[in-house]
């Protein structure tokens, strides 16, 4: 004798839209890639610039200006690196006893973009254009 079980409505409903979830969220990525796209080919982007002088906070305004001299000195550090890489290579230095003042430079970029970001967020109200 065969048995049927019966699922109650409740779980059915909850099958169909865990499965329809997981199949949502599946799509997800390439939704999020065509919106990208599409927002680009129509030039949705809204970048404003402003003058340094227009921010108020003088904490924010040298940190700005110290991050943009690191990313500017980026490329000839990377030229040292590689003449540094090269002069290694040709000696016959093993990486291990290769030093680490050009990753070094990239660490305090990143400590300064660190720094900007927390003056930015506890100086909210005064960083951008002034009212006029």
């Amino acid at each position: 004798m065969l048995k049927k079980i019966f699922l109650s409505h409740p779980v059915v409903n909850g099958f169909t839209n865990a499965a329809a979830v997981i199949i949502a969220s599946s799509q997800l990525s390439m939704a999020v890639v065509i919106t990208t796209i599409i927002s680009w080919a129509v030039g949705f982007a809204h970048d404003t610039f402003t003058d340094i002088s227009a921010i108020e906070s003088s904490q924010v305004r040298e940190l700005i200006m110290e991050f943009n001299k690191a990313v500017n000195d980026i490329p000839g550090l990377i030229r040292k690196r590689i003449g540094a890489t090269e002069t290694w290579e040709e000696r016959g230095i093993p990486v291990s006893d290769r030093g680490q003042g050009c990753g070094q430079a990239h660490l305090q970029t990143g400590q300064r973009q660190s720094l900007l970001d927390r003056y930015a967020a506890r100086d909210k109200g005064f960083v951008g254009p002034r009212p006029v």
